[in-house]
């Protein structure tokens, strides 16, 4: 059963969400993992509650010091996110994810084909390994890999969609692909070599999605479900090597094949982790919105162990601000806590304590919650009500 030290030292066990045998038997399983981190490991899984993961990164646009500035703020603050990943694509800052080694005190996640691709040759095999390597020497605790970048799905997606890829990283691969006159991408070339690194680093794998849905009428379309079988078939495969995995999917998905989809993935026995899913495709500027919304029903279908954190930027362009990252971050933590205190006694206790505070203080207007949100008073009723607050004109106690 694993290492029972290492499981007993994990937060989830600490606060009584999970115990070491039962974490230890679903990591054996596959259905939950542990990724590293730099002070701490983060389980995900079923058995353990829903985590956040944020996304920052450096573009040509983005200074240095701006990501710094984020991944600093994310690692101080009291609802920063569980897991965090180096989205950088400037490959004159191709080591910013050293940086965020060292400064996030959880696990970190990369996708390594960003800077292993280059313009002139494409994304070739070697080069790709090599940076995978590097990444997991320097404490890297999972990487989002593109395995089903296949030629065969794209032509199917090329034909009945209006944007047949979604996936910076895949598209890197179809890119090369096409360019190159190649059917095989430099995921599959290096599968072995690439399971052999993984396994000797202790380090997961994510299986991620190319051709992920880029808007609702795509959803569970033809190719979205053949890709889904082949993420499953390389997970297995992953897995049957001793190589710890999570899933990626899903992009636009409307609410009525959210269950559906569900079910299709959790063929893979594994944690899920979501990219949204975003529920409608009309909601632009209210990404972050949209993105909880389907996370929080995906989550709670038991579909999604980890739900990723969305900007209102996301179909707007530009660069998000901290602020912004700050607010699609407050919108995923609540989707997971929405989740998390329908299935944790103990996570559930802070709604009930906010419960109480509204009593005692005869208002419904009071500070602390999810973010310790200080909203000042201290006073019966509110401005809004004024004298008609029926918690005045109609108390708990008589």
């Amino acid at each position: 059963m694993g290492d029972v030290a290492r499981i007993a030292e994990i937060n989830d066990v600490r606060a009584g969400y999970v115990d070491v045998d039962d974490l230890g038997a679903a990591i054996d399983q596959g259905s939950a993992v542990v990724l590293r981190g730099r002070k701490h490991d983060v389980a995900v899984g079923r058995v353990v509650p829903i985590k956040v993961n944020t996304n920052i990164g450096i573009s040509h646009w983005t200074p240095r010091a701006g990501e710094q500035g984020k991944i600093e703020f994310l690692s101080e603050s009291v609802f920063g996110p569980d897991l965090v990943m180096d989205h950088t694509i400037d490959p004159k800052e191709q080591d910013f994810w050293r940086d965020m080694v060292e400064t996030f005190a959880g696990p970190v996640g990369t996708l390594p084909q960003y800077t292993a691709y280059s313009p002139r040759h494409g994304l070739l095999k070697e080069p790709l390994l090599e940076r995978i390597e590097e990444m997991l020497e320097g404490g890297v605790a999972f990487m989002t890999l593109h395995f089903t970048s296949d030629m065969d799905i794209y032509e199917i997606a090329a034909k009945s969609r209006a944007v047949p890829v979604t996936s910076r990283g895949g598209g890197l691969a179809i890119r090369t692909q096409l360019k190159k006159g190649q059917r095989t991408n430099a995921f599959r070339e290096g599968f072995d070599d690439i399971a052999k690194l993984f396994l000797r680093h202790g380090a997961t794998v994510s299986v991620g999605t190319t051709f992920r849905p880029a808007d609702i009428a795509a959803g569970l379309d033809e190719a979205h479900r053949l890709e889904t079988a082949r993420q499953i078939e390389i997970i297995r495969e992953l897995r049957s090597r001793g190589v710890s995995c999570l899933m990626e999917g899903v992009g636009h998905l409307a609410m009525d094949k959210i269950a559906e989809y569900c079910e299709l993935v959790a063929d893979a026995g594994c944690p899920f982790m979501p990219l949204g899913p975003m529920v409608t495709d009309s909601a632009i500027g209210f990404d972050h919105v949209t993105n909880a919304i389907g996370g929080a029903f995906m989550a709670f279908l038991g579909g999604a162990s980890v739900l990723n954190s969305v900007s209102r930027e996301e179909h707007t362009g530009g660069v998000p601000t901290t602020e912004s990252i700050i607010e699609g971050l407050k919108a995923a933590r609540v989707a997971a806590h929405a989740v998390n205190l329908t299935r944790f006694p103990q996570i559930r206790k802070r709604d009930e304590l906010t419960l109480k505070q509204r009593g005692a203080q005869v208002s419904c207007v009071v500070s602390g919650g999810l973010f310790g949100e200080e909203v000042g008073g201290g006073k019966k009723g509110c401005t809004r009500c004024d004298f008609e607050c029926p918690i005045i004109l109609a108390p708990a106690a008589l």
